[in-house]
């Protein structure tokens, strides 16, 4: 038989099997799961800062002292991540009983010149550090190809020391810095897998549509494993079991695998909870990622 034939049989019998197979239930992870990330954190960035007041006009933190008075607003300087970044997590540590006379917002640039809209950032109760006051927002989003962020605080008792310390974590879960040709090979080799899949899990992909809970490992994801540098301790008694639910399917921008390897790395490296927990991503169908 000549090779051509032998191809063009091959062929035909492989696409006769398309029929019998299905989709796979999760799809391969596009991303290496090698997160790209660092911290920049700013003291007491408020006390020696332009100040804007809510009624016109600017006044130096460090003239307005203690005592309080109108609201005042702080606008960080353009920071540069000297990174791409899909995925920015910023926590503050506030004086002790002010972490309720403040608020902050976020924004993000690819070019520092046109910006995201602000976002207000919400503290998750859950990550809160009661011992140093400090206070973390879940990973936010940014735009595309994002390269530079900026913060500004409002503060509603006037008073620029009540913010000790600001913290962001800049992430790039999705192997935006390694480059095109190593993105395409990622695409490549997902699409390759879901393929290979499609004929080992068309029971599995049934199942799922019949029943939407699933629980999805860690290779689902694409999990870092270098960042498990901690030694197991057993017995150990659960401190704390947190879990994140996404309003949509895909956690905001089609990549719930994403989402979840920026918040494995916010608390792991970030908060420090590496050793100590385990935290859950629920998308709206009820998977458990």
């Amino acid at each position: 038989m000549s090779k051509k034939r032998f191809a063009l049989l091959l062929g035909l019998f492989l696409l006769a099997l398309f029929p019998n197979s299905g989709p796979p239930a999760v799809a391969a992870p596009r991303a290496s799961g090698e997160i790209v990330a660092h911290e920049v954190s700013i003291p007491l960035p408020a006390v020696n800062a332009p100040l804007t007041r809510q009624g016109g006009g600017t006044v130096e933190g460090a003239a307005v002292g203690q005592t309080g008075g109108d609201t005042l607003l702080f606008s960080s300087p353009t920071i540069a991540a000297g990174q791409l970044f899909d995925r920015v997590g910023v926590h503050w540590m506030a004086a002790r009983g002010t972490q309720d006379t403040f608020y902050v917002e976020l924004r993000t640039s690819a070019d520092s010149l046109n910006w995201s809209d602000w976002d207000l950032l919400s503290a998750d109760e859950d990550m809160a550090n009661m011992d140093t006051n400090e206070w973390y927002a879940s990973p936010h989003l940014a735009i595309d190809n994002a390269r530079y962020a900026q913060y500004r605080v409002w503060l509603t008792d006037g008073n620029p020391s009540d913010v000790q310390r600001v913290g962001i974590t800049f992430m790039d879960v999705n192997d935006l810095n390694a480059g095109p040709v190593a993105r395409f090979v990622g695409d490549i080799v997902g699409a390759a897998k879901d393929v290979a899949r499609s004929f080992t899990e068309p029971v599995a992909a049934n199942a799922a549509s019949a029943n939407p809970t699933r629980i999805l490992g860690r290779s689902d994801w694409a999990a870092d494993e270098k960042l498990m540098q901690w030694i197991p301790r057993y017995p150990q008694k659960v401190a704390k079991a947190v879990v994140h639910h996404t309003v949509t399917s895909d956690g905001g921008d089609g990549q719930v695998a994403a989402s979840i390897r920026a918040i494995y790395y916010y608390h792991a490296v970030t908060r420090g909870w590496g050793d100590i927990g385990y935290n859950y991503l629920v998308d709206k169908f009820g998977n458990i990622w």
